[in-house]
């Protein structure tokens, strides 16, 4: 597992300082969370890593989230690939967009109407939504 240390300064900058998940402004104990989760696929590569607040993500820990985030984080790789690439070559971190594209899109097309994904720290988890998340991989 790669240190996340170097690159959180640059992640932080692409979403002007806020959480990825609430969009709440973060402090200065900001997490890296990675949206596919390590513990399912060990993807430390810079388009798998968003920053959070704590409570975020510690509340998602080691569940996909819901939809909503997908979508967000589909729009962010998209709008923002400079910017999260130069993170990446800067500190090292894999810039190959491509698998961990293809790892969320095999992930999520998955997932059943059973399966319980997360989506806020209040409201954590929910059923997911595979017509919805079909959507989404669609664009």
């Amino acid at each position: 597992r790669a240190s996340l240390t170097a690159a959180t300064p640059g992640l932080v900058e692409i979403p002007k300082g806020r959480c990825f998940y609430c969009q709440d402004r973060l402090s200065a104990s900001v997490h890296i969370d990675h949206f596919i989760p390590w513990s399912l696929f060990a993807d430390d590569g810079i388009f798998n890593l968003v920053p959070t607040h704590t409570a975020c993500n510690t509340s998602k820990g080691d569940r996909f989230a819901s939809h909503t985030h997908l979508q967000k984080w589909t729009h962010r790789i998209e709008s923002h690939h400079d910017e999260i690439a130069e993170v990446g070559h800067a500190t090292k971190l894999s810039t190959d967009r491509d698998r961990t594209v293809a790892l969320a899109t095999s992930s999520y097309r998955q997932l059943q109407t059973t399966s319980l994904v997360w989506h806020s720290r209040g409201e954590n988890l929910r059923r997911a939504l595979p017509a919805e998340i079909a959507k989404v991989l669609a664009r």
